[in-house]
């Protein structure tokens, strides 16, 4: 049930934060899940995801639910 309204409530990538250390359930390709969170490259200050997956395994995501 958790995981069928997460993927109801799936945002764009577009619209993931770029704030460090902002964690939420990442929805890969193929849809299922991986924890993920917001991290910054201290050399670039490039944002990017890490966790269980990475940027472009990812076809959007959704907030933890609190």
């Amino acid at each position: 049930m958790l995981i069928r309204l997460i993927k109801m409530n799936c945002k764009p990538l577009g619209l993931l934060p770029n704030t460090p250390g902002f964690r939420f359930v990442g929805v890969r390709h193929d849809g299922t899940l991986a924890e993920c969170y917001v991290q910054q490259d201290p050399r670039t200050r490039r944002h990017f995801v890490a966790g269980d997956a990475t940027f472009r395994d990812l076809k959007g995501w959704a907030p933890y639910a609190s």
